[in-house]
């Protein structure tokens, strides 16, 4: 036998071991049920939109007094919060499957991590507390098909 032939007959094994393995992406999720995925990321739709029109309505500080901007910062990441989960509902809608999808729900956690982590997080007060409670039990039930550790790692 040939080296050549050799290193193709390898190659060849090594692909099909390749594709019998499971992809190191999916390894350790919920399985993949597209109709449930898509149901819980269309009720993400309203409760990020509920939490966004709480945002809007959080009372914030005075307008000139330097210190207006704090709120809308997490104003802002409220209203692309919920643009990105139209995003995603609408693509699960369609048919895209977790391939298609998980980019967007990475996006969307890195920014759900964002607005844990922003400094005014904590100064949050009724009803945009509930709001936010509302968004974040849904979307602790979607994590586990995008992502092993499920929410364990994204605490409201």
């Amino acid at each position: 036998m040939t080296s050549a032939l050799k290193l193709g007959l390898i190659g060849f094994v090594v692909g099909i071991a390749a594709c019998a393995t499971p992809s190191p992406s999916t390894a350790g999720l919920k399985p993949w049920d597209q109709a449930t995925v898509t149901g819980l990321a269309q009720k993400l739709v309203p409760t990020s939109e509920a939490f966004w029109q709480a945002m809007r309505r959080q009372p914030g500080d005075t307008v000139g007094s330097g210190d207006a901007g704090d709120n809308v910062s997490l104003q802002s990441k409220s209203r692309t919060l919920t643009e990105m989960t139209q995003g995603l509902a609408g693509h699960l809608a369609k048919g895209d499957g977790y391939d298609k999808t998980v980019d967007m729900y990475k996006s969307m956690k890195e920014l759900v991590d964002d607005i844990l982590n922003d400094e005014n997080f904590d100064e949050m007060i009724e009803p945009t507390t509930t709001a936010w409670a509302n968004f974040f039990a849904v979307m602790k039930q979607i994590a586990p098909y995008y992502d092993a550790k499920g929410a364990g790692d994204i605490q409201p």
